[in-house]
């Protein structure tokens, strides 16, 4: 992919270049925002789930891993070719500050608050800086983020900051192999490390799946045409067998839970993920990829933010309906009613505090020497 022309003027060459929109991409978004969502709704609550839901605790917090997967695809498709001196190299920090910091910043004050009143606890002002300069997941104690499920956040921040380097050193599929075999080495000897129990939402532990999108995007990048039905189906035809091998009863999952590394599924899973993302990224179907779950894709970061805070107040409401209804229609209702109120929300926050961010930080851009 070469850089659009105009982009050898100083000012444009500090605004991230418009591509093709990838609407499969935005499509995932909003499929893995949801089902954390749901995970959160049963999580947060303890809700009783019958035997044949018992796949939603156990594997819907996966999406967190998928959103890593997109990110590192999405942030190398957009800034593959627009790291190249200073000036981009500034604008692409202040880019990624204005998206991420003015929502995380106001859920700050949302916890903050809500831990003093709710909770009776005031957050160590230590933490709070930490979280206000995106350093917590530096600190074991403080990887969770005062911001409930904001230790995502602290992960896909550090990778933000580590993504020049990236883009500098890894652009080829075999450069990008390497990279998740660095990844998955550092994460088994974090994992094997004394001490390290309590860092499980560590960067190191959460890396290979930044590589494996960093593999899609060069495997995506690598062909002469970025739509391709045959491939696209095949990718996800894979997505079906592996996770099928993965997670339903047969030798292949017996052998992988036989290891003596207690991740493999872990990260085969990723594997899986990155098939998912490389199919709607060359061949979008419309059972993921449709109007609905391009807007939750749209607003993926306010629904994730928000929908905490969200199933904590509406407590009572669950309780209700767990004493009213068996545990299958319970969730059904509850998932409903907690989409019903998070989704206007979330679209409130994005309009209010995403976009105007997002703007400022395309303004100072333009206002840089």
């Amino acid at each position: 992919m070469q850089p659009d022309k105009d982009l050898s003027h100083p000012v444009a060459a500090r605004i991230p270049r418009q591509l093709p929109r990838l609407h499969g991409i935005d499509a995932l978004r909003g499929l893995a925002a949801s089902v954390i969502v749901i995970h959160h709704v049963v999580g947060i609550n303890q809700m009783p789930l019958p035997a044949y839901l018992s796949f939603i605790p156990a594997y819907f917090g996966y999406g967190v891993p998928l959103f890593f997967i997109i990110s590192a695809f999405s942030l190398y498709y957009s800034y593959s070719e627009r790291l190249s001196g200073p000036a981009e190299l500034r604008a692409y920090a202040v880019h990624r500050f204005a998206r991420i910091a003015p929502l995380f910043y106001f859920m700050l004050a949302v916890w903050t608050i809500t831990s003093n009143f709710r909770f009776g606890q005031s957050p160590n002002p230590a933490e709070i800086v930490a979280n206000l300069a995106f350093l917590f997941n530096f600190v074991p104690a403080w990887q969770n983020s005062v911001v409930w499920a904001g230790w995502s956040i602290g992960v896909e921040f550090l990778f933000y900051g580590l993504l020049p380097l990236l883009i500098a050193s890894i652009r080829t599929t075999k450069a990008s192999l390497g990279g998740l075999a660095v990844a998955l080495a550092t994460a088994w000897s974090f994992q094997a490390a004394p001490g390290t129990a309590t860092a499980s939402v560590s960067i190191l532990m959460y890396a290979p799946f930044f590589a494996i999108g960093m593999i899609v995007w060069s495997i995506f990048n690598e062909r002469k045409s970025h739509s391709d039905r045959k491939a696209g189906i095949a990718a996800l035809c894979g997505t079906i067998l592996l996770a099928a091998a993965i997670l339903s009863p047969n030798p292949f999952r017996s052998f992988i839970h036989s290891l003596p590394y207690p991740r493999v599924e872990f990260y085969l899973l990723g594997v899986v993920f990155g098939l998912l993302v490389y199919s709607q990224a060359v061949f979008p179907v419309v059972a993921i990829s449709n109007r609905a779950m391009r807007f939750l894709g749209d607003t993926s970061f306010s629904l994730y933010l928000l929908h905490p805070w969200l199933i904590l107040m509406l407590k009572p409401l669950y309780t209700e309906l767990t004493r009213r209804f068996p545990p299958a229609p319970c969730l059904f209702l509850s998932t409903v009613c907690t989409f019903a109120v998070l989704i206007p929300a979330a679209w409130i926050t994005h309009q209010c505090i995403e976009t105007p961010g997002m703007a400022l930080g395309k303004a100072a851009t333009r206002r840089m020497p």
